[in-house]
């Protein structure tokens, strides 16, 4: 009911969600503190436009942390809505497709029974700088892909293979 009434409101606001799916790209943080404020877009968001635009739109949540948002050009407004203000929940309801990156939201998310691909581009990077708990590409419940090109087939593709990444969450919650 809850989730009925949020797509609704959404839909008052932003009418370009009318008839699409919603991507919501919600990348975690990177680089120290004062790093932070910077977010550098690996996303090619006129190429997603240009493949994706008829039947997605894409939603941009960044981390809170982040403080210069990237700029939306004119003719992608239709295309790519920036609500990195708006709340997280309220945002992953009206969600069809999660693109993340090593957030741990992902795991809220997961038990909405929707698909996610991982857009990690820097892996390598973030494995040297951060680390993590488990090996990432064998637990995380989704495709990796390091490209906008590759997100791009994946999503076209609907290579989302939702068995798996329960049985990902479910082995990451036994532990």
């Amino acid at each position: 009911e809850e989730m009925m009434y949020l797509k609704d409101k959404y839909l008052g606001k932003y009418p370009q969600l009318r008839d699409k799916k919603v991507i919501t790209y919600a990348p975690t943080f990177r680089g120290a503190p004062k790093e932070r404020g910077m977010f550098t877009l690996h996303l090619d968001i006129n190429k997603m436009a240009m493949a994706l635009r008829h039947d997605y739109v894409l939603v941009l949540k960044l981390h809170p942390s982040v403080t210069k948002q990237p700029a939306i050009p004119n003719e992608l407004k239709d295309f790519v809505l920036n609500l990195s203000n708006d709340d997280m929940n309220h945002l992953l309801a009206i969600t069809d497709v999660l693109i993340s990156d090593y957030s741990s939201l992902i795991f809220g998310f997961a038990l909405l029974n929707k698909p996610m691909v991982f857009f990690s581009c820097d892996l390598g990077q973030y494995i040297d700088e951060r680390g993590f708990y488990y090996d990432y590409e064998q637990c995380v419940p989704g495709p990796i892909v390091r490209t906008t090109g590759e997100l791009i087939q994946t999503i076209q593709e609907n290579q989302f293979d939702n068995l798996e990444a329960h049985r990902a969450l479910q082995h990451l919650n036994l532990k």
